[in-house]
């Protein structure tokens, strides 16, 4: 099984059925998952205002693809740590890590500490990433600890510059594996019951005999 050159094996080659998972955080595999269309639904822990209570950094700042705005938590009066953000995908998506972009001109709200925790039905949530990143404007990266599909994100800043919460971006990273060769190399089927892949794949199967054949069921694609 040869996916993007990178080799990758079956659990065995002797017909049994196997789930084939690719769970890789090489970069070079992952490509921006973005609010493209606008169709994403996003929530925080609260959201600054004005005088009159009008809201003026709004949540809906960290996904607008444009890093001149930016989300940022109550200043007056200051909530503090933990804040959090809330995405709603428009579909059950496969995702690999979340991109947070700080703000750009200051340094106040700029995560330092974070959890991410994912889930379909947005009930029940699986922490996936945690851990600690540097005080500077560079784009962060929290990488999963396998791919997952989910729907909603809660990203959970857990520790921040002078305790307020700010994001200029939020956006994922996908696995980018558009095409699958895979080769049976024993006599009998091999049965592939779950890709545990994102939509849209490409399949290109190679056999060795007559007798070996593939059988890939529903798991994603």
């Amino acid at each position: 099984l040869s996916i993007n050159n990178t080799s990758y094996k079956f659990a065995n080659d002797y017909g049994e059925s196997t789930d084939l998972y690719i769970d890789s955080h090489n970069s070079e595999k992952y490509s921006p998952i973005t609010n493209t269309n606008s169709d994403w639904i996003i929530t925080a822990s609260s959201t600054n205002t004005n005088s009159n209570g009008v809201e003026v950094e709004k949540a809906e700042y960290a996904i607008d693809n444009i890093t001149s705005t930016i989300w940022h938590s109550l200043i007056n009066p200051q909530e503090y740590c933990p804040h959090w953000l809330m995405i709603e995908l428009p579909k059950e998506t496969w995702l690999g890590a979340l991109n947070y972009v700080p703000r750009q001109e200051k340094t106040a709200g700029i995560c330092t500490g974070y959890e991410v925790h994912v889930s379909t039905d947005g009930k029940n949530f699986t922490k996936v990433s945690e851990g600690t990143w540097e005080n500077n404007a560079e784009t962060k990266t929290a990488y999963f600890d396998k791919i997952v599909l989910a729907k909603y994100v809660k990203f959970v800043m857990t520790d921040s510059v002078r305790e307020f919460g700010s994001a200029s971006e939020i956006y994922f990273l996908g696995p980018t594996i558009n095409s699958l060769n895979i080769q049976n190399n024993s006599d009998n089927a091999v049965n592939i019951n779950n890709i545990k892949l994102r939509t849209n794949i490409t399949i290109n199967s190679n056999f060795t005999n007559e007798s070996g054949y593939i059988s890939i069921s529903d798991g994603g694609i």
